[in-house]
């Protein structure tokens, strides 16, 4: 479902439940005379509450952007040794460099197959071949030449540490009791925000409604950012993959 449908649908129903409350002629209407009368406090309080909703909303969203960065950071690093990796093999005897390049190829094309998610990844019985095989190349490489033997290995460690890194990033998600606090401060501020009192009734709507969309875009946000390798739009693809295996066949 598309975000655009989502705060459509959240308009739709927070405005069927403020005209519900607060439209004069509503079986359910609620008079805010009380609440007018004592508004000095309540914006007090209210501003209490929404200071710490915003510092917990910056520190989530901090905290997600960081961890999409890291794991962005460690794709480009998997990528950038994969393609050293490939140019390393062509100094290496037809046989090795063959096989090497066959293996790599088959890695990039087990990545795209199986997508980033972590689970998918582990249980990829084409990558796991591949960098088996890999190891035993550099191996049988080390014995052929082994004036590259060094920078060969520390490629392909560099390699498995990216991957790592990119596994470990993608199965983080925000614990639980921070994405709860997150959701129920959002919730608390768009409900507590229904006692301030305002004489005219469009004006409250407005200003009520820019609220509550505001809440559910942070908390689409943060959601998004928590699972950054499935649909969304800050979702991670295997487009890059795509991309390095057309040149590397382009160039075989």
């Amino acid at each position: 479902m598309k975000n655009t449908f989502k705060i459509l649908l959240c308009i739709i129903i927070f405005s069927i439940g403020f005209f519900l409350l607060r439209y004069p002629t509503s079986p359910v209407y609620q008079d805010t005379s009380a609440l007018l009368a004592d508004i000095g406090g309540l914006t007090y309080l209210y501003s209490t509450v929404a200071t710490i909703f915003a510092l917990l909303a910056a520190f989530v969203i901090l905290t997600e952007s960081e961890r999409w960065n890291k794991l962005n950071d460690a794709i480009r690093g998997e990528l950038t040794e994969l393609y050293e990796l490939y140019l390393w093999s062509e100094h290496f005897s037809e046989k090795i460099r063959k096989q090497m390049q066959v293996n790599i190829r088959e890695y990039v094309v087990g990545t795209i197959e199986s997508g980033l998610l972590p689970e998918n990844q582990e249980r990829s019985e084409k990558i796991s071949q591949s960098l088996k095989q890999l190891h035993e190349n550099i191996y049988l490489a080390a014995k052929d030449t082994p004036a590259l033997t060094e920078n060969t290995f520390a490629i392909f460690t560099d390699l498995l540490k990216k991957r790592d890194q990119r596994l470990e990033y993608s199965a983080l998600h925000l614990p639980k009791i921070l994405k709860s606090t997150f959701i129920f401060s959002n919730i608390l501020t768009i409900v507590l925000s229904l006692m301030i009192g305002v004489r005219d009734f469009w004006l409250n709507y407005v200003f009520m409604i820019a609220i509550a969309v505001l809440g559910y875009i942070l908390y689409l946000l943060v959601d998004d950012l928590d699972n950054p390798v499935k649909p969304g739009n800050w979702q991670l693809t295997t487009e890059h993959y795509k991309t390095l295996l057309k040149r590397i066949q382009t160039e075989a």
